[in-house]
Formats: C-alpha cells, sequence, structure tokens
C-alpha cells in the first residue's frame, strides 16, 4: 500500500501515559476550569519525578481540549 493510501488509525498506537493521574487532572480542572494545560503538566511533572516530559504537554492539550469540548466549558 502506498502513502497516498495509508489508512487512517482509529485506536492509540501507544499507552496512555495519563492514565493513573487521570483523575488527579480532572480534580485540578473541577477545582479550577480555566488552568492550562501547560500549569496542569509542571504539576505533573514536579509530583510524579522521572514520570512526565514536558514533550508530552502536546499529548495532554489534545486530551484537555477533548474533555473540554465534551463538558462545554
Amino acid at each position: 500500500m502506498c502513502a497516498k493510501h495509508k489508512r487512517t488509525r482509529r485506536h492509540r498506537t501507544r499507552t496512555d501515559a495519563f492514565s493513573d493521574v487521570w483523575e488527579e487532572v480532572l480534580s485540578l480542572l473541577k477545582d479550577r476550569p480555566n488552568m492550562g494545560s501547560t500549569r496542569i503538566m509542571r504539576q505533573l511533572i514536579s509530583k510524579h519525578p522521572g514520570r512526565f516530559s514536558a514533550g508530552q504537554t502536546r499529548t495532554l492539550q489534545r486530551r484537555l481540549r477533548a474533555i473540554r469540548a465534551q463538558n462545554g466549558t
């Protein structure tokens, strides 16, 4: 199959890095609905050293955008 006809994936190719802390992220959003993803990421990095990197901020942004769209916030 050539690149032009490549199928779009509908499944994740990697494990969810935020699955274990997602309730913590939702709690932060509940307390501060306008908190940005960069600030949340900084808190996660400081609270869980060695587990997250700044390079995962974009993934968190996408997840938060989906949650906010779903909740209408």
